[in-house]
This record gives structure tokens, sequence and C-alpha cells, in this order.
């Protein structure tokens, strides 16, 4: 579970999309989706509320992993690691 803080916005009003350091790597859809993947929605829901297909949700996941050096290893999920490192950027910034 992720501090209240971080997840408190409501969705559309979330952090700006150059906040954090993350803001350096991804794109500003892909901190959309890594704030929602954050804040523990599915990829189905993530979809609905950004108005895109699941596939593109997958898509933006799969470069967050890529650009964030998220390698699929035994043991460790990383859609929580991303999620982390969401949250120690955000409260970074």
């Amino acid at each position: 579970m992720l501090d209240a803080k971080i997840v408190e916005a409501p969705p559309g009003r979330r952090r700006p999309a150059t906040a954090g350091a993350l803001g350096r790597y991804l794109t500003p859809r892909e901190l959309d989706v890594i704030a929602l993947v954050a804040a523990g929605r599915s990829n189905d829901a993530i979809a609905e509320e950004l108005v895109v297909t699941r596939r593109a949700v997958e898509r933006h996941i799969n470069g967050i992993f890529a650009k964030l050096g998220l390698d699929e290893s035994h043991g460790v999920n990383r859609r929580v690691v991303a999620a982390l490192l969401y949250a120690r950027s955000s409260l970074g910034s």
C-alpha cells in the first residue's frame, strides 16, 4: 500500500507530467500510466480511464519497464518496482 499523499489526487488531476525525476525518462502519457499503476489500477481500469485500448496500456507499461531497466527477473514484480520508483520520484519533486 502506498502513502495516501501519492495517490490522493483524483484521476485527471495527478501531479504534472514533468514532476519528479522520472519525467526525464518517461513521456507524459507513460507518467499518466505509471501514476495509475501506483494507484493500484489494473490494465483494464487504466485503459478505461485514459480512453485507450488495453493493448496500448500494455505497450506503455512495457516501455516504462524498458526505460527503467526493469527486466523479467525471477522473484521481482516489475509493476511493484515501477510503482515504488514513481512514489520515490513524486515525493522527491
